[in-house]
């Protein structure tokens, strides 16, 4: 029986990248390269799947003339990746990716609180988009996407269920970070101005509703 050691690392990917290790933030200086920094949040975003080597020979040396070479180098930039995470990373002859038993990586633990419904959990870990300051990698969409699709519609169940509650600050609160993440959200804002209303909080409501009606218009819709 395989036992996982109790985790050390922690991988921040929502919000902005980031690595902990026993509680302590790794320093910029600690990578020693772009190249490193850019390989670990390529793995993050494929999770605990593996990456095909040629993927990452291509993301890390686009134009490099001698691709003979790239396998050792490779090598350097995932020994620097497994120094700073303290392991964490898997790799044989055709592939890496990192091994979520000796690591935490908080795309996983969202996607796995998401999968169990514990959406109050998922709603905690997601602190903001997945790299934001990867917005025009295309390896990072697909990540980026999914996580945010699912933030939302996390945060819509539970907004109704704090509505069914008639929890008005619960609502307000949840409404609030549903429309950051979605402005045009329908259903976000009615619920807002709703609770608004119910709270007593008139003015903020029309001011809820006037944003409702601009965001509509936006979209071409003038009935909202």
């Amino acid at each position: 029986m395989r036992y996982a050691r109790a985790t050390r690392t922690e991988i921040r990917t929502f919000g902005g990248f980031g690595v902990r290790r026993n509680g302590t933030e790794v320093p910029l200086s600690a990578w020693g390269s772009r190249r490193a920094r850019v390989l670990c949040k390529r793995l993050a975003a494929a999770g605990g799947q593996p990456v095909p080597r040629d993927v990452l020979f291509e993301l890390l040396w686009p134009d490099d003339p001698d691709p003979s070479k790239l396998g050792a180098r490779l090598s350097v930039q995932l020994s620097v990746v497994r120094r700073v995470l303290d392991g964490g990373v898997i790799a044989d002859r055709d592939s890496v990716s990192f091994d979520l038993d000796s690591i935490s990586l908080d795309l996983e633990q969202f996607r796995a609180a998401i999968t169990a419904g514990r959406l109050a959990e998922a709603v905690a870990i997601y602190r903001g988009p997945f790299l934001p300051e990867d917005l025009y990698e295309p390896w990072a969409d697909a990540p980026r996407n999914r996580a945010r699709a699912a933030y939302v519609t996390a945060l819509g169940s539970l907004t109704d269920e704090a509505s069914g509650r008639d929890d008005h600050v619960a609502v307000i609160d949840l409404a609030q970070r549903l429309l950051e993440a979605d402005p045009f959200n329908s259903d976000g804002h009615r619920r807002l101005i709703s609770a608004l209303d119910r709270a007593g909080q008139h003015g903020a409501a029309r001011q809820a509703r006037d944003r409702y009606s601009d965001h509509m218009r936006e979209l071409g819709i003038t009935d909202g």
